[in-house]
């Protein structure tokens, strides 16, 4: 499986980030109710983990060979020479895992920076900033990307569906949380 993992089917659906972003709240809100702690009181540290993280799952990606970008002749163009994956060999290709995970290191930092500078982070639902952020980042280098495991409906990919419903959701919670803040003033 190791040698031909795009063979053996490793490299085919389930390996989504998405699946683990949408799951990973629910075992988050399981723990936090074992551990009888509130849910806010981590949700912050996760707005800068979570892209860390992602970022070195799509170094990872890269180093695959999976998650490829399409055909690409200009500055930085991947060229894969050996068949670790299903990418084309000696094909230019637009950096598209190496471009997700810088995007997705300046996001980090940033938040880790807004979390260490003065702002309360108990006012601010960074969470949901990071949902926003990457679902637009995401939603857009999927335009980009040229593998074949995207799978479509209609005109956008099953990721950018997602994009949309995510980007939708995180909205919402900043609007709640703006006209919560706004009751609780007047």
């Amino acid at each position: 499986m190791l040698r031909h993992p795009s063979a053996s089917g490793l490299m085919e659906g389930g390996f989504v980030f998405y699946g683990g972003l949408i799951t990973g709240p629910l075992g988050y809100l399981l723990g936090c109710k074992i551990a009888r702690c509130h849910p806010r009181d981590f949700t912050n540290i996760f707005a800068f983990v979570i892209p860390f993280i992602h970022a070195f799952g799509r170094i990872g990606c890269f180093c695959a060979g999976c998650c490829y970008g399409i055909p690409y002749s200009g500055p930085f163009a991947l060229h894969y020479k050996a068949p670790v994956s299903d990418a084309p060999l000696n094909t230019g290709l637009f950096p598209v895992q190496l471009t997700e995970a810088l995007l997705l290191f300046i996001f980090a930092f940033v938040i880790l920076w807004l979390l260490f500078t003065k702002i309360r982070a108990a006012d601010h639902p960074l969470f949901a900033y990071y949902m926003i952020y990457y679902s637009v980042v995401r939603f857009m280098l999927e335009f980009l990307r040229y593998d074949s495991a995207r799978g479509f409906i209609w005109i956008f990919s099953i990721s950018q569906w997602i994009s949309m419903i995510l980007f939708i959701v995180g909205l919402a919670i900043i609007t709640i949380k703006i006209l919560h803040k706004g009751r609780q003033v007047k």
